[in-house]
């Protein structure tokens, strides 16, 4: 991990907070923002091992996250993406307090504000106005990761497919058709199949 911005990756996050009509005042984010890092990880890289305990929350400001689980065989499938202005970690993790079954990698090189999670947490719980904004953020993730499971364990290439270009534009475009494919639960090679077999339609 490389130290990022603070200032620019801490404005993101506040200008995403006031489109939740969540008003923070100046002295109230400077208090909490005190404890923001501004990070930076190249594509590839590692954001939160699911060898050590989820210590930290993300905020996306650029770039594309994954959440990487192991497979029996050796593989590496992909349970689901993360965006520009989605907070990530491994949620099992950090709330439980003992090391995750997923890894968070960087698909793409990644920028973005860490928010401890003695914060996090006691904001979540007991937090008035930056508490009301992370528990909304976490119902849209919690409703958005039950509209990724219908879409996985629908065993049909077309509705996940179809699922990733309605709901991550910026993943089909940017990301390689080998990480579309782990997703999917496919071989690169099966995903290019279909993709052929799909244009020909």
């Amino acid at each position: 991990m490389q130290r990022g911005n603070t200032v620019r990756a801490s404005d993101t996050f506040l200008n995403d907070i006031g489109l939740y009509g969540v008003a923070l005042g100046p002295d109230t984010w400077r208090d909490l923002s005190k404890d923001f890092v501004g990070c930076a990880y190249a594509k590839g890289d590692v954001i939160q091992s699911s060898a050590r305990v989820a210590d930290r929350w993300l905020f996306l400001t650029r770039g594309i996250a994954a959440s990487q689980q192991p497979t029996p065989e050796g593989q590496a499938l992909i349970a689901r993406f993360f965006e520009p202005g989605q907070i990530c970690t491994n949620v099992t993790s950090a709330w439980s307090r003992r090391p995750g079954s997923d890894d968070l990698i960087a698909i793409t090189d990644v920028e973005g504000v860490l928010i401890p999670d003695p914060l996090f947490r006691e904001e979540f719980l007991r937090g008035h106005v930056f508490g009301e904004y992370l528990r909304l953020k976490c119902m849209e993730t919690l409703l958005f990761d039950k509209d990724i499971l219908c879409a996985k364990t629908s065993n049909d290439t077309e509705v996940q497919y179809r699922f990733l270009e309605q709901n991550y534009d910026e993943v089909v475009l940017r990301t390689t058709q080998k990480d579309l494919a782990r997703f999917i639960g496919l071989t690169p090679q099966g995903l290019n199949r279909f993709l052929q077999a799909r244009r020909l339609e």
